[in-house]
């Protein structure tokens, strides 16, 4: 399962990487299916699932309160998407592709500093 969170890690780097050369891939594919359903669903269970892996494998990191504290964060994310329902997580993902244009690449710094933090925690 260790290799799982290495696999989130990296895949949060990639998409930061993503988001500071070519915004537009990533804002387009969300700006292009932010009314799917499984777009929606696909929010809640990842967070679900990610959340549950770092909290179930803090113990096993260098920093295993923060990465329990970002496990709950994801969960109550999830939850939080779960009770405000489709209608307005479009209306919330519409709003952040709107605004995100501007912050797309600070973003996307920000989400491969985040990636790499995962990665190196559970080095």
């Amino acid at each position: 399962m260790m290799i799982v969170i290495s696999i989130l890690g990296a895949l949060i780097v990639f998409a930061g990487v993503l988001l500071v050369i070519k915004p537009l891939i990533i804002i387009g594919y969300l700006k292009s299916h932010k009314d799917s359903l499984w777009l929606y669903l696909s929010a809640i269970i990842v967070r679900v699932i990610v959340g549950y892996l770092l909290i179930v494998f803090a113990k096993h990191s260098i920093y295993p309160a923060a990465i329990t504290v970002i496990g709950w964060i994801a969960v109550v994310a999830a939850l939080a998407f779960l009770v405000m329902g489709r209608a307005k997580f479009t209306l919330l993902l519409t709003w952040l592709i709107n605004s995100a244009m501007g912050y797309a690449r600070l973003m996307g710094i920000l989400a491969i500093i985040f990636g790499s933090f995962i990665l190196y925690a559970f080095t």
